[in-house]
């Protein structure tokens, strides 16, 4: 019993190491795609996110009566924060249908598709995350003790991310209209989650309606709270705990009960 259930782990543990191993190469390839022949790569993407932290922060400062000095260190790492978000589910959407040559033709395993736009959105974040730093000292906004919490929070997040693409990329790749429908649920948490408005906006006796069952918002907080001097809350800790958890199960499930019709649904 022990041996079996030894070379069953050995199995699994073999057969992950082997999807993050071409889920790394698939996705760096992709980055090299994107960015081929222009002049300074996906940093592209981290100057547009500049100018909008300085446009949206300028407005919307304006727009809240909120102090510009810590308004804006708050708005850079929430768009920085979402922007990952955003763009993994989004690009999640088309983990399988845009491997459709791949997944014809070799025998890999189906996670590295969903690692590789994770790997992608992941490189593309730590460009995006420049922008904090300089913000940051623009505004002589320091970090605090908090900040060690960072990396568990990120970690969190990935893992969120993880099994939300390997979903969205085998329903999208059954249902085409999978994709829109992501669209416009992200659009919709957008606006109703703290991203360019703070958690303070809300007034209290609400909080625990908007905020509380908010999804987003707790996953965003394991990442953001920690920059900006504050320690996550055990709500969202347990609450992003637990949807890594049950989503991983639930995404597995999913695999295993459709993995061998992936092939003729792309």
């Amino acid at each position: 019993m022990c041996s079996a259930r030894t070379a069953l782990m050995s199995t699994v543990k073999n057969r992950a190491l082997r999807a993050l191993r071409v889920g790394r190469i698939l996705g760096t390839d992709d980055v090299k795609e994107t960015y081929r022949r222009t002049f300074v790569g996906p940093l592209w993407i981290t100057i547009g996110l500049g100018v909008q932290v300085a446009m949206i922060g300028v407005v919307f400062s304006l727009i809240f009566s909120a102090d510009i000095q810590s308004y804006i260190p708050y708005l850079a790492v929430s768009l920085v924060v979402w922007n990952f978000l955003q763009q993994s589910i989004s690009d999640g959407c088309n983990a399988f249908i845009a491997s459709e040559r791949l997944i014809k033709q070799i025998p890999l395993p189906f996670m590295a598709y969903a690692l590789r736009i994770l790997w992608k959105q992941t490189f593309v974040f730590g460009h995006n995350f420049l922008v904090i730093p300089v913000v940051f000292v623009l505004f002589s906004y320091g970090l605090t003790g908090s900040a060690v919490f960072f990396p568990l929070g990120l970690a969190i997040l990935l893992a969120n991310l993880g099994w939300i693409i390997t979903v969205v990329g085998i329903v999208s790749a059954r249902y085409r209209d999978m994709s829109p429908i992501v669209q416009s649920l992200l659009t919709m948490a957008f606006y109703v989650s703290p991203v360019i408005w703070m958690p303070s906006a809300i007034p209290a006796n609400y909080q625990s309606v908007v905020l509380g069952l908010n999804p987003v918002y707790h996953l965003m907080e394991m990442v953001r709270g920690p920059l900006l001097g504050e320690v996550p809350g055990i709500l969202s800790m347990v609450v992003s705990a637990a949807l890594a958890g049950f989503g991983w199960v639930f995404a597995w499930l999913l695999l295993r009960r459709f993995s061998s019709r992936i092939a003729f649904w792309v």
